[in-house]
C-alpha cells in the first residue's frame, strides 16, 4: 500500500518530467521579451493597432519574440491577415568582432631561378585563338542573396507547433497565418525584404535569426538591393559613430516597419507601398539625444528615398487626428 509520502514523491516526479511550453506569441508588447528591445521598455504607439503596449485586435495581430537557438534576438509585431510584419524592433550594439586573421607564413628562402630555355618556335599558319574578354569588361554579376538566409524560417507557433524556436520552412507546415517560402519562389520582381536587416545584427546567430519570413515583406529587387540597402548601411554607420552611451558603448534602438499596399504576392502576401526605418539613441560626446528616420517607396523603377525627422515620418504613417509614436515617453527629438 502506497503511503502519502510515496504519492507526494510520485506527483513531484511527474511535475518535473513535464517540459513547460514557452509562449512566444503575446497579446502585449509589455512582456519581458519585448521590452528588452525597446527604448525605455516602451512599445511604439501605432494608431488603431497598438496602444500603451496592448494589441487592440488580438485576433489579427500578435507580438512575436523572435527566438533562435533558444535565445531571444528581437521582437516583431505581426499581422496575420496581411502576412507581413507591422514592424520589427531591435537594440543595436554594434558588430561582433571578426575572427582575427591567421598569421602569415614565414618567408621561405627563394628557390633558385630556372635556367632560361630557348623559346619554342611559333606555330606556322596556326589557327588564331579568339581574344578572351578581360575581367573588367565582363558584365556585373547580379547581387547574390545573403547566405545566412538559406533556408528561410517561419514562426513555429503560428503554424500550430509548440516549439520555442523559429523553424526551417517546408510545405508540411500550416501557412494560414504567415507567409511561406514558396510564395516567393520563381520571383523576378520581389525579394524577401528584411525589416530588421542582416547587416545590423550583432553576431552570426543574430544574422541567421533575421532570416524568418515573419521579419520580411515582398520588396522590389531594385529597391531592396539599391536605395534600401544604402539606407541600412547609412543607419549602421550613423549608429556606430553617434550612438555612444555613458559607458562608452554603442547603443541604439531601431524600429523598422512597412505600410500595407493594395496588391498581393501569390494572392497570399500583402505587397507594401512603402518601407520605413527610425532610430534613436543618446550621444554621450555631445550630451544629447539624436533620432533619424528614412522611408522608401516599394516600386520596381524610380524607388524614392526620403530622409525625415520622426515628426515627418509619423505624419506620413498616421491617419488624421492620430499620432504614430516610435519612441514614447523618451527624449528623442522630433
Amino acid at each position: 500500500m502506497m503511503t502519502s509520502w510515496h504519492l507526494l514523491s510520485l506527483a513531484m516526479l511527474l511535475l518535473l518530467s513535464i517540459t513547460p511550453t514557452v509562449t512566444k506569441l503575446e497579446n502585449s508588447m509589455s512582456t519581458n521579451c519585448a521590452t528588452q528591445f525597446l527604448l525605455n521598455g516602451k512599445a511604439p504607439q501605432v494608431p488603431g493597432i497598438l496602444a500603451n503596449g496592448n494589441i487592440l485586435n488580438q485576433n489579427r495581430y500578435t507580438s512575436i519574440c523572435q527566438t533562435f537557438q533558444t535565445v531571444q534576438r528581437f521582437v516583431t509585431l505581426y499581422d496575420k491577415q496581411t502576412k507581413i510584419p507591422v514592424f520589427s524592433a531591435y537594440k543595436y550594439t554594434g558588430q561582433q568582432a571578426a575572427i582575427p586573421n591567421r598569421p602569415k607564413r614565414i618567408n621561405r628562402p627563394n628557390k633558385p631561378k630556372r635556367i632560361n630555355r630557348p623559346n619554342k618556335p611559333k606555330k606556322i599558319n596556326g589557327p588564331n585563338r579568339p581574344n578572351r574578354p578581360r575581367k573588367n569588361n565582363r558584365p556585373n554579376r547580379p547581387n547574390r542573396p545573403n547566405r545566412p538566409c538559406t533556408p528561410w524560417k517561419i514562426e513555429a507557433q503560428l503554424a500550430g507547433k509548440q516549439d520555442v524556436n523559429m523553424v526551417n520552412d517546408n510545405a508540411n507546415y500550416n501557412h494560414a497565418n504567415q507567409a511561406a517560402d514558396a510564395d516567393y519562389n520563381g520571383q523576378t520582381i520581389y525579394d524577401r525584404g528584411h525589416l530588421f536587416p542582416v547587416s545590423l545584427a550583432f553576431s552570426q546567430d543574430d544574422k541567421k535569426a533575421t532570416c524568418t519570413l515573419t521579419n520580411t515583406v515582398p520588396q522590389t529587387i531594385n529597391c531592396n538591393r539599391g536605395k534600401w540597402r544604402v539606407i541600412e548601411d547609412k543607419i549602421g554607420k550613423e549608429m556606430n559613430t553617434e550612438c555612444i552611451n555613458n559607458n562608452n558603448q554603442i547603443e541604439g534602438f531601431l524600429v523598422t516597419g512597412a505600410q500595407p499596399g493594395k496588391n498581393k504576392l501569390n494572392s497570399q502576401v500583402n505587397i507594401p507601398s512603402h518601407l520605413w526605418s527610425a532610430f534613436c539613441c543618446y550621444n554621450r560626446i555631445n550630451n544629447k539625444w539624436i533620432a533619424k528616420a528614412y522611408r522608401v517607396s516599394n516600386i520596381q523603377t524610380g524607388c524614392v528615398r526620403q530622409d525625415l525627422t520622426l515628426a515627418q515620418l509619423s505624419q506620413k504613417l498616421s491617419p488624421p487626428g492620430t499620432k504614430y509614436d516610435f519612441f514614447p515617453n523618451s527624449l528623442c527629438p522630433w
